[in-house]
């Protein structure tokens, strides 16, 4: 178990999320993956202005107490925040499954011996 503090004062590369004091690997370094960043960042950029939104790419993003986690790409409405880690824009529960969102009911983590069910992770 790692604490909050702890995640947010150590480097850690490649960077990982983090759940109730578990470290979470994050989809990183396939080009697919990488492809489809790109694209939804500059589908977002270019309608930044148009849609009132700003957009940024690996922001760690506060969900709750204890669980941050590193968005690919995050869209925020104005006011855009002034902290470094965001802790205002919530995360929902997927509503359905099949849609790309979640492939897998369980998470991989950093120690291959701790497995996480998705369903635990947005509650």
């Amino acid at each position: 178990m790692v604490s909050v503090h702890e995640y947010l004062s150590t480097s850690y590369s490649p960077d990982c999320d983090y759940v109730d004091g578990v470290l979470l690997e994050r989809n990183v370094g396939e080009k697919d993956h990488s492809k489809l960043q790109v694209r939804l960042t500059l589908f977002f950029g270019q309608r930044c202005a148009q849609w009132g939104v700003s957009v940024f790419t690996g922001q760690r993003v506060q969900v709750r107490k204890e669980c941050f986690r590193i968005a690919d790409v995050c869209v925020v409405r104005p006011p855009e925040p002034d902290e470094e880690i965001f802790t205002s824009p919530r995360c929902g529960r997927p509503k359905e499954r099949g849609q790309g969102m979640l492939e897998s009911t369980e998470l991989r983590t950093v120690d291959p011996a701790i497995v996480l069910p998705v369903d635990s992770l947005f509650a």
